[in-house]
């Protein structure tokens, strides 16, 4: 019986790999389909999807300096508020 269950289990995991691959597969064969129709517009869809990419990318980057520099700010500005450690410390020390 553990005989048998074994060989389903390794079974099962061979038809994984086999739907995986066939998912893949059918993906390649639906791009090659889009090429093969009409490659003008396969390039424009592609150069559309590009650009709103590299347009997210952008957005990322300006999004990630401006946190950056909101951070560098916030420090300063913790350090110089009234009840912060250093000023407590400051005040303490006079």
């Amino acid at each position: 019986m553990e005989l048998l269950h074994e060989r389903l289990a390794g079974q099962l995991a061979q038809l994984e790999q086999i739907q995986a691959a066939r998912y893949q597969l059918n993906s390649v064969r639906q791009e090659l389909r889009g090429i093969s129709e009409d490659p003008d517009q396969y390039i424009q869809d592609k150069s559309t999807l590009l650009l709103g990419s590299t347009k997210q990318i952008e957005l990322l980057a300006q999004g990630k300096k401006q946190w950056q520099q909101y951070r560098a700010s916030e420090s300063i500005v913790y350090a110089f508020s009234p009840g912060s450690p250093l000023c407590v410390l400051n005040a303490s020390t006079r």
